[in-house]
Parts: C-alpha cells; sequence; structure tokens
C-alpha cells in the first residue's frame, strides 16, 4: 500500500485529559473508524444544524488543538503536492477515514457509502457535516491522525422528539443555533448516539424553553 510520504511532524497540541481512544478494524482488519464517547458540558461552537434532534458542534476548549490539527494537515499535504500518486486511496471501503480538501483547508472525513462508481458520501467529522464527493478527492490519512477523537459532538435537544419537528421549529433551531457559541449541558445518557442537552444562549435565554413558543425569532448577534 502506498503512504503519504514522510513531513516534519509539528504535534497538535492534544489536551492530556481527553483520552485517546482505541481503532475499530472490520474483519479483513482494513477498516480505522474514529470513535468520540466522551462528552463535557461548557461553551460549544455550533458547527451544522439538520434539526433539533441532531447538530453538532465543538467545544471551546478543544479550539487550540483543532487549529493546530488544521495547520498541521496543510502543512503535510501540501509539501506532498510533488507527490501526488502517494496520497491517493487506494481502496475505497465504507468506514474508512481519509482526509478532503475544502478552499485551503484540510478536513478528516470517514466514508459513509458509495454513491455512484466516482462518488461516495463522507462525513466531516470535526463538523458533523455530510456531503458527496468525487473519489479522486480522497486523500490519504495516516492512523496516528485517527487517534484523535472528533471535535464534532454529536446532540439533539433534550425533551425533545421527531414528532415535534416541523420545517417552520428546524428554520427556527438554525436561525438561533448555527456558528453560535452557546452553553451545553448533557442531561442524560445518549439516546441513538446524541447526547440529549439543555443549551444556553449568549442572552442566557434557554433554546429548550423557546424553541416551540409562537414567540418571534430573537436576533442573533
Amino acid at each position: 500500500m502506498n503512504t503519504i510520504s514522510p513531513a516534519p511532524f509539528i504535534e497538535p497540541v492534544i489536551r492530556s485529559d481527553i483520552p485517546s481512544l482505541p481503532l475499530s478494524r472490520n474483519k479483513k482488519n482494513m477498516i480505522y473508524i474514529l470513535v468520540w464517547i466522551f462528552l463535557e458540558d461548557g461553551i460549544y461552537i455550533i458547527t451544522h444544524v439538520y434539526s433539533a434532534i441532531e447538530f453538532y458542534g465543538h467545544s471551546l476548549v478543544r479550539q487550540r488543538e483543532l487549529n493546530a490539527l488544521h495547520r498541521h494537515l496543510e502543512t503535510i499535504y501540501n509539501l506532498n503536492q510533488t507527490n501526488e500518486q502517494s496520497l491517493s486511496v487506494p481502496l475505497i471501503v465504507e468506514g474508512i477515514g481519509c482526509v478532503i480538501q475544502q478552499g485551503e483547508q484540510y478536513h478528516r472525513v470517514i466514508i459513509k457509502h458509495r454513491e455512484s462508481d466516482t462518488r461516495v458520501l463522507v462525513k466531516l467529522v470535526d463538523r458533523g457535516d455530510e456531503l458527496p464527493v468525487d473519489i479522486s478527492e480522497l486523500l490519504q490519512l495516516e492512523q496516528r491522525y485517527l487517534t484523535i477523537p472528533a471535535f464534532a459532538q454529536p446532540f439533539r435537544l433534550a425533551n425533545y422528539d421527531d414528532s415535534q419537528s416541523t420545517t417552520t421549529i428546524t428554520r427556527k433551531f438554525k436561525r438561533l443555533m448555527l456558528n453560535q457559541s452557546v452553553q451545553i449541558t448533557q442531561t442524560s445518557p445518549a439516546i441513538k448516539g446524541f447526547f440529549p442537552v439543555r443549551v444556553q444562549l449568549a442572552d442566557n435565554s434557554i433554546v429548550n424553553d423557546i424553541l416551540l413558543t409562537n414567540d418571534p425569532i430573537p436576533p442573533v448577534e
């Protein structure tokens, strides 16, 4: 298997109190799946919103670590511009970790499934969103970067279920939450992989309390 050519290694800042998780492998010993099972209450930046029962954010405490990882990946892949063949992913399998480039930034992803002979759906593990990409966009990811826990945490509003979702409520929720810094407090164990949380905005209002009201959407500063 071709591997990424060595580049000067500038270690991203890794917090010692965050557990480094073992990697899962499939029966062929080929797939490495990055898993996140640890949650701290605190300030989170909301990076992607599907609905009130599926949204993602990364902890402000880990912002420095995330920035360091992005800088490091940029250094690695930009130094390999003269050796593009060594960056290609030799085997396209669901669950495998890779990297894609968007603009000047490189993002860790896992392959969700094939959409065609030339395209796959990937999940950006440090943001939470999914998007289709061409297979030629996938870049190899070294195992050491899979051991860094995903930055995007999966959340759902506490005391809220599918039956309450409407187009109006989801649009209202996105307006309140997306790209905002909010106080997250876990209220109970994870449900289907998502942490039920209480969300407090910068003005101290509680999203759980206001989402189902008929009041106008408060301004987002």
